[in-house]
């Protein structure tokens, strides 16, 4: 049931009320901004509060952060929340502020809070999130991590060193280079990486060899298809075993060399292509991505979004026929920065 029949079922009387309370606040966005003048602070605590148990219904919580002035109310108001959210499992925190604003602090004191998360965002691009590490440290549950906040300097983000026996069951990183040591020792299977040039090879190496088991699941984001592409020699050094390969750029489209390298993934099942290129005029022609350029036996289904050209391809049962395109088929939302760990890829019936 969607959220506005839940809304009007709850309008109806009060056992439907109570019925549909169970469910309509499972998942819940909120834009903190609390400048004078604003609704958003006020209507969220009148909104959240003026029933009892709704924080405890909440599942999943995106924060938002975009009040430029004093935090102090914001940060009041996010710990009383967390604090009554015992269902909470899923926790994104952005921080839209300029920079050099106060520090987000709305983790204090976090080992008190009653959820056991298994999915934590953090991005803060230019600002500085404390209590980071007392967050993993206290959250042994959590399997997804998206950590995207270089605060003031390096120093802020790179400190963030854990003890091994911190996130047990972490099995989804996505992360900037100087923090990929949270691999190290865990059940990583999935990484989402920035796909640049500056990667220097003992990074790459270290990110793939140091988790406890081998990683199944890559996603590649990049300026451009020639950064992505650029990183695949890493993965076919460093990450044989890859079953799912996701590709993201902003500009440009990768050529036939430069995919060449997938035809020697023995294990490699499904692809994902997508690119951000915003064109006035899109190419008629047909795809120039034919998984028949670059399939290896494994490679089982490929999904595009290339300039225009959206669709799957599949591998045909009779291996004389190729490979069949259907446009406008998807197998499930391409992984998008920096949101790709919502939902892990499926490629096949077994686990990636």
């Amino acid at each position: 049931m969607s959220p506005p029949d839940l809304h009007a079922l709850a309008l109806t009387n009060r056992f439907l009320f109570w019925e549909a309370e169970r469910f309509r606040w499972n998942t819940l966005s909120i834009r903190l901004d609390s400048r004078p003048g604003r609704k958003s602070m006020d209507s969220a605590l009148r909104v959240l509060f003026g029933t009892e148990g709704r924080p405890a219904r909440v599942v999943n919580l995106q924060l938002t952060a975009t009040q430029e002035g004093k935090p102090k109310a914001m940060f009041l108001f996010v710990d009383r929340f967390l604090r009554e959210a015992q269902g909470l499992r899923t926790l994104h925190i952005y921080d839209a502020r300029k920079r050099r604003t106060p520090p987000l602090r709305f983790l204090t004191n976090f080992s008190l809070f009653p959820f056991q998360l298994t999915e934590l965002v953090i991005r803060a691009l230019d600002n500085v999130v404390t209590n980071v590490q007392d967050v993993a440290i206290s959250q042994p549950a959590i399997e997804r991590l998206s950590i995207y906040t270089r605060g003031r300097n390096k120093r802020d983000i790179s400190a963030l060193q854990l003890p091994n026996d911190a996130l047990p069951n972490l099995t989804a990183v996505s992360t900037f280079p100087e923090t990929i040591h949270l691999v190290e020792g865990r059940p990583v299977r999935y990484l989402h990486i920035l796909a640049t040039w500056a990667w220097p090879l003992p990074t790459v190496e270290a990110m793939f060899r140091s988790g406890a088991q081998p990683v199944t699941a890559v996603s590649l984001c990049g300026g451009t298809s020639q950064h992505v592409a650029s990183f695949l020699l890493f993965l076919l050094r460093f990450a044989p075993k890859l079953r799912f390969l996701g590709c993201e750029w902003t500009h440009g489209t990768p050529t036939l060399e430069d995919v060449q390298p997938l035809r020697d993934f023995a294990e490699l099942e499904c692809i994902r292509w997508r690119s951000l290129t915003i064109r006035k005029k899109r190419r008629k022609s047909a795809p120039v991505m034919d998984p028949g350029f670059y399939a290896s036996p494994s490679l089982r289904s490929v999904q595009q979004d290339i300039e225009g050209h959206g669709g799957v391809w599949h591998r045909a049962d009779n291996p004389t026929k190729g490979w069949r395109f259907d446009p406008g088929e998807f197998i499930s939302p391409p992984p998008v920065y920096p949101l790709s760990l919502v939902r892990l890829p499926r490629c096949s019936p077994r686990s990636c």
